[in-house]
């Protein structure tokens, strides 16, 4: 992953309609997500077959972390794809700086349209733990000797009143090169509607080694994993 280039994602709905997902990358904790809208920002031009998004990003605050944060946005019901006159969408990462007041655009992404039937219709029946959306795993490493890693997913829950956790495997076996983690989730206490839920689930490790690990395997409590390659950020 590149900083401030947003990484793109499509989920068909169940009336023909699609649902973007966006990552992007951000050099420390003052960043975060603001709205995402049809259209293009201003003084930007795009192409008739393109549909256009916005995606607003806000730095605020000055007593920051300087470690690499994701920001994940999402806009449903983009009318796009056959028929609709629109065979890709195109996304801008716009910078708003609450300290200089200032507005522009850091980055920029495309994806095409899948054809009919190419793309995954989310539904209820298929939402659980097990479930995980976009895993990154990025190293930032400001020096050969050292390294600040970064493992961001979401996992499906079944309300709002959960919390996941990553944790570093006490006794891990198999690649030495393979950082592996294990995913579990609690239930917190109180009253919550019952609907299934996105939750993030995060790990931070630092001062590591830049050339450790390889890989990161991600264990689920039911023996399910996802094993994911680590992007490296110089």
């Amino acid at each position: 992953m590149r900083l401030f280039k947003p990484e793109l994602l499509l989920y068909g709905e169940s009336d023909g309609g699609y649902t973007l997902h966006s990552v992007t990358l951000t050099p420390s904790t003052c960043y975060s997500a603001g709205q995402a809208e049809p259209g293009a920002p201003d003084g930007e031009i795009v192409m008739p077959e393109m549909q256009p998004v916005t995606l607003h990003i806000h730095r605020t605050g000055r007593f920051c972390l300087d470690m690499p944060t994701l920001v994940r946005q999402q806009l449903p019901d983009l009318c796009v794809g056959t028929g609709r006159d629109k065979s890709c969408i195109v996304a801008f990462a716009q910078l708003h700086d609450a300290d200089t007041r200032s507005t522009e655009v850091v980055g920029r992404s495309c994806i095409e349209v899948p054809e009919p039937g190419r793309t995954k219709v989310v539904d209820g029946d298929t939402r659980g733990l097990d479930r995980a959306e976009q895993w990154h795993a990025i190293a930032i490493a400001p020096s050969p000797a050292r390294a600040a890693l970064l493992v961001h997913g979401r996992v499906w829950a079944p309300h709002p009143g959960y919390r996941a956790c990553l944790r570093q495997a006490a006794s891990p076996d198999g690649d030495p090169h393979q950082l592996v983690l294990e995913l579990t989730a609690e239930a917190l206490p109180g009253h919550w509607p019952q609907v299934a839920t996105q939750i993030d689930a995060v790990f931070r490790g630092d001062q590591c080694p830049d050339d450790l690990y390889g890989s990161v395997l991600i264990r689920a409590e039911s023996g399910n994993g996802w094993v994911i390659g680590i992007d490296r950020v110089n």
